[in-house]
């Protein structure tokens, strides 16, 4: 049979509608992401040079720091050394995106329409500047309360970001020394110099840092030319 006239190649309209569901939902993540770098990129025309020089700065420190800490063990240990690097460079990057200053000229009536309680914290929260010191432009009027909340939504932000990302570092770092042992109990007993870290006490206390100290550096980093 000819497959162009093959019947067992037609799909139920259930297939397609899902099929381009899924495909919207793509386009529609992809073009959010463009916008919100559009978005800051006209704020700061000097965003993806700060992006840039802190990624290369955050790898290049942790990878120093890794190999100064394991010496003689770092190819062995890589899978650690690589878990950390990447869990450093996204959360520098959420770290510069978060606070920075954005200018859009879409429309912001989200208060009006604003129906239940998620809903309404969208509102909120769109009404509030990105950053604490970011400039009036497109009729915004932010006072001192607004910008003052700014610093404490970013904050809880960067807290969120720092807790999940470190969750999951430990979580596979302690998972991957189990194996590890498992597979090899003598010799990881013998180079073992990484101990088991407490997942929710590392969380906390790397989250803390980034929703207090990272937070309030970037937000005053914003107004460097």
């Amino acid at each position: 049979m000819d497959p162009l006239f093959d019947t067992s190649l037609i799909y139920e309209p259930e297939a397609y509608l899902s099929f381009f569901t899924f495909s919207c939902v793509i386009i529609n993540t992809y073009t959010s992401f463009l916008q919100g770098f559009r978005e800051r990129w006209l704020a700061d025309p000097r965003f993806l040079q700060r992006l840039g020089i802190e990624e290369t700065i955050s790898i290049t420190t942790t990878l120093i720091a890794q190999y100064e800490r394991r010496k003689g063990r770092f190819f062995k240990e890589l899978d650690y050394v690589i878990t950390d690097t990447v869990r450093g460079a996204v959360v520098d990057f959420f770290t510069v995106w978060l606070p920075a200053p954005t200018l859009s000229f879409r429309s912001s009536d989200t208060q009006s329409n604003a129906s239940g309680v998620l809903e309404g914290l969208k509102g909120l929260l769109g009404s509030l500047p990105d950053n604490a010191f970011q400039r009036v432009r497109g009729g915004n009027n932010w006072d001192t309360q607004a910008r003052i909340l700014a610093v404490v939504v970013g904050g809880m932000k960067l807290f969120s970001v720092g807790f999940i990302a470190s969750i999951g570092t430990v979580t596979f770092t302690n998972v991957a020394l189990s194996l590890k042992q498992r597979l090899n109990p003598p010799k990881v007993a013998i180079t073992k110099q990484n101990k088991r870290s407490p997942i929710l006490k590392t969380a906390l206390v790397y989250a803390s840092f980034l929703g207090t100290s990272a937070n309030l550096r970037y937000q005053v980093y914003s107004l460097c030319p």
